[in-house]
């Protein structure tokens, strides 16, 4: 089976002079215009190179064959430039967008074979190394989610709670992803998909907590209290005990999560006035991790059925974090949500219907029989 190539390119000689040397091993699919390509690109992922002619690039602007290639980047498909001169703002050109290299002309049979085998070559290269990372974040992903459960196992009155958390704190991140206040540290996606992925393990500290108060049908004593408050300690001190035992050297990524999951397991019952626990922070002192966790974690605490609470509304739950404004909550994050509340609502209907808070009870029950 050949190769395939995707050629985007406005000359008929140029393209029919590159099938000529490449063929039989390759097959060269041409496009004319930014559209055309991009809705190639959408339709099928199988292409091994993006071949774009240095006229479309002078013609149509950097910007917009920049965007171009970042899509097809995305979708593990690297780039090349055709039809340039033998001159070094060419090859810059090439480097600057972030494209494998360039192809001047004229066109030299054995010179274009191997670079175009070469180009090739690291294109499936930096493929499977994709897939391996993906392979590895969803072995990563799977191995986090399941400790969560097990929480869900002991503490089942909160059902499916850290999961939609998980979800409700994206969507609060994404928002926020370009308020001055929160760029820098929700910097782009891999950054929120960290902080999310952490939001899963908010309250694993639980695990440390006997089952006759995690699984109280009423209201906690206030000894009762002051031991479930250790929790947010529990939960920082195994992951402090984890990224001590992670082998070196740690990968960026890695302790990046590490740091959000420390911040939201200790920090999320802080509250903006100072008046939360374990540490009572005030303000900025709460890590933003924490601030966004507290937001979707009372919400979420709210709409959801518990064994010591009844199911609320979704309006009952915009009210009551509209009220801790100032509060409870940082202003900014709860104006960002007022913002998205619909959001909030459409997701939660269909989390809740995805992960039914009664679920873990009915395995529970089930499990006990045998």
């Amino acid at each position: 089976m050949s190769i395939r190539l995707l050629h985007l390119c406005s000359s008929a000689e140029q393209s029919q002079t590159l099938s000529r040397i490449l063929e039989p091993t390759h097959s060269l699919y041409i496009t004319g215009t930014l559209t055309d390509t991009r809705a190639v690109l959408t339709r099928e992922h199988n292409w091994q190179l993006l071949l774009i002619d240095i006229q479309i690039i002078q013609q149509q602007g950097e910007r917009h064959c920049q965007a171009l290639i970042e899509k097809a980047r995305s979708l593990n498909i690297q780039c090349a430039i055709t039809g340039t001169s033998r001159i070094p703002t060419d090859q810059m050109l090439a480097l600057r967008l972030g494209c494998l290299g360039d192809m001047p002309l004229p066109c030299i049979p054995p010179l274009v074979k191997a670079q175009v085998e070469t180009w090739c070559t690291i294109s499936r290269s930096l493929r499977l190394e994709s897939q391996h990372k993906h392979e590895l974040q969803q072995t990563q992903q799977a191995a986090i989610l399941s400790l969560a459960h097990t929480l869900r196992l002991r503490d089942y009155s909160s059902g499916n709670h850290t999961l939609r958390c998980q979800h409700f704190v994206r969507a609060l991140a994404e928002k926020l992803s370009q308020h001055p206040e929160f760029r820098q540290e929700l910097a782009d996606q891999q950054t929120i998909d960290l902080l999310s992925l952490g939001a899963a393990l908010h309250d694993i500290g639980k695990t440390g907590i006997s089952d006759s108060i995690l699984q109280k049908p009423g209201s906690l004593s206030a000894e009762e209290y002051e031991l479930m408050k250790q929790h947010t300690w529990y939960g920082y001190q195994a992951l402090n005990d984890a990224e001590q035992l992670l082998s070196k050297p740690v990968r960026e990524s890695t302790r990046q999560f590490i740091r959000f999951g420390k911040q939201i397991t200790l920090s999320h019952h802080e509250r903006w006035d100072g008046n939360g626990y374990p540490q009572a922070l005030k303000g900025k002192q709460i890590p933003v991790a924490a601030r966004l966790m507290a937001v979707a974690d009372v919400y979420d605490a709210i709409t959801s059925e518990r064994t010591n609470q009844p199911e609320q509304s979704h309006q009952v739950a915009v009210e009551t974090i509209q009220q801790g404004r100032a509060r409870q909550f940082d202003p900014a994050i709860v104006d960002a949500f007022m913002t998205i509340t619909e959001l909030f609502a459409s997701t939660n209907r269909a989390l809740q219907a995805r992960y039914p808070a009664d679920e873990v009870q009915r395995q529970v029950d089930t499990n006990s029989l045998h």
